[in-house]
């Protein structure tokens, strides 16, 4: 018997390649009997195990046969047994525990080893990159990261300052100018801690690859070590478990890829874990029954094939254009593919939330400086499915950076008021204007939120009477359409209170279009029939916070 490779059928199944020694450990322990088929990696002809010389053992010979037994001892009746079936069950049986205790343990391990690599080197580099900084170590060795901190630091004192200068001005207007000014800062504030945190994570991981003991203090230093090595025994932990699997067909591998999907819910779950101070994953149940939930989201570039390291603290918005929804104990899991090549993972609470046209499907947040397996993930977030909205979940939250317009929008208001919802910081400028038949909203769109692609964007506008009661509700039919050079598009928006099931005899003439379009500069008109009641407009990006 050769000392190569050896594969065998079985039940009509081949399996292998093994080891010429556990080959003969099959057939010794009857797994491989006589007349199966065996070959070695050497040719492609298959022969009877029994031909194979030293595989199959060989019975010694038999002794002189038994005396005849007297008459008056007849012969026992021994029914007909098929052991062989009996065998193969057993060893069936067997075969499937062990290669599924071995995918257990693989699995197991690997949501172990994404734990470290995502969630706690990061952390570890991130105290050694902080000592470094306290003690100015090795600016000759990483300038560029060192320059890099230094200019966020320089921008974070920079808008501290101006926050700090703002004062609060006199009446409602004044009060809720300094408001948003002061919630604008405070978000630009937010992105550079972003921007902070990973250079300071680079700086450390950078010093300790370089300098490894010299790094910096003993106690960060061996932290790191530990947890590298324990990365190292994983990965020698997984080899070993499915080298212990690999005469079987059940290995490990086979059996893992359900545990990988829990490995990816797994990563998920650290994502929204690490980040609940930026989203709020305590969602309601009238929230989940609207079809807003939070998630964590992976993002990468599809056809580069490789993560956007340039978007970190930037905001992005998708609709996606199709999907693929896979449910688990406690939510679903939804895979979103856009026009622009962007693919998403999100994992979100409401199973159920993902019912209806799939174009309806919305997804907006902020990446972080987190990398999971080759993805940066997206945080605060929200998910909407824009069918999935009933008449009477059509209230938004309450109003928040409201921004007091002064506009006449009829005779019939004494003092009129449009609030604006910052639902997202891309929309600026907003400003109202009557004509003889319409009230026209013109406001800007920050293109930073589109950075280079083709950003799908729903459109909502709410309106309110002068006691704050929720009217109705405009939105474009499916989406603005924002290019590289942002030039925008609309199809026709409507709003059918017969379609929609708006109750109190609303006007069935509600409509919206977009007038015109120069630049990022948005000009929108609604129906002036449908204001002459209202006192509160609500403007924004329906996904957007």
């Amino acid at each position: 018997m050769t000392q190569q490779n050896w594969f065998f059928k079985k039940d009509g199944h081949q399996h292998g390649p093994v080891p010429a020694k556990e080959l003969k450990q099959l057939a010794d322990a009857g797994r491989i009997e006589a007349d199966d088929l065996v070959r070695n990696e050497s040719t492609e002809k298959w022969v009877r195990a029994k031909s194979v010389k030293g595989l199959i053992r060989v019975e010694p010979t038999a002794g002189p046969p038994p005396l005849p037994k007297k008459a008056s001892q007849p012969e026992p009746v021994v029914a007909a047994a098929n052991p062989t079936l009996l065998e193969k069950l057993k060893s069936s049986a067997s075969e499937i525990a062990d290669a599924t205790k071995n995918a257990g343990v693989v699995a197991a391990r690997q949501a172990e080893m994404a734990r470290i690599k995502t969630v706690d080197l990061p952390r570890a580099y991130s105290k050694l990159g902080e000592e470094i900084r306290r003690q100015a170590k090795f600016r000759s060795d990483f300038p560029d990261i060192h320059q890099r901190i230094d200019g966020i630091e320089k921008k974070h004192t920079s808008i501290q300052d101006a926050a700090n200068s703002i004062s609060v001005e006199e009446g409602v207007s004044g009060k809720a100018k300094s408001l948003a000014r002061k919630a604008k800062l405070k978000a630009e504030e937010g992105t550079l801690r972003v921007q902070k945190s990973q250079a300071v994570k680079d700086l450390g991981e950078s010093a300790f690859q370089l300098h490894g003991k010299a790094a910096g203090e003993s106690s960060l230093v061996s932290q790191i070590e530990t947890l590298q090595s324990r990365v190292n025994e994983i990965v020698t932990e997984i080899e070993t478990h499915e080298d212990s699997a690999s005469s079987s067909f059940l290995r490990p591998k086979r059996l893992v890829l359900v545990g990988a999907a829990c490995v990816g819910l797994l990563l998920m779950y650290i994502a929204i874990s690490t980040f609940s101070s930026t989203g709020d994953s305590t969602a309601d149940s009238s929230k989940l029954r609207e079809g807003v939930a939070n998630y964590a989201a992976l993002f990468s570039d599809k056809q580069q094939g490789k993560p956007i390291e340039n978007h970190v603290g930037k905001t992005v918005v998708v609709s996606g254009v199709s999907f693929a929804k896979g449910e688990h104990e406690s939510g679903s899991q939804i895979s979103i593919e856009c026009q622009d090549g962007m693919v998403a993972m999100c994992r979100f609470k409401a199973p159920d939330a993902w019912k209806g046209d799939r174009r309806q499907f919305s997804i907006a947040g902020t990446f972080s400086e987190v990398f999971i397996r080759g993805q940066f993930v997206l945080t605060d977030c929200q998910i909407v499915d824009l069918s999935s909205l009933k008449p009477e979940a059509q209230t938004p939250p309450p109003l928040a950076n409201a921004i007091e317009l002064a506009t006449q929008v009829g005779t019939t208001l004494e003092t009129p008021r449009w609030i604006e919802q910052k639902y997202n910081p891309s929309i600026k400028d907003l400003k109202g204007h009557k004509t003889d038949t319409s009230i026209v909203l013109d406001f800007d769109v920050e293109t930073s939120m589109w950075m280079e692609a083709n950003w799908l964007l729903p459109l909502v506008i709410n309106l309110y009477d002068a006691d704050g009661g929720f009217i109705t509700r405009f939105e474009t039919d499916e989406r603005f359409t924002v290019d590289q050079s942002f030039h925008v598009q609309c199809r026709q928006a409507y709003e059918s209170d017969i379609r929609r099931g708006i109750p109190n005899g609303i006007a069935a003439k509600n409509n919206s279009s977009l007038l015109k379009s120069s630049g990022n500069r948005l000009e929108y008109q609604v129906s002036y029939g449908v204001l002459r009641d209202t006192a509160v407009v609500q403007i924004g990006f329906y996904q957007s916070k």
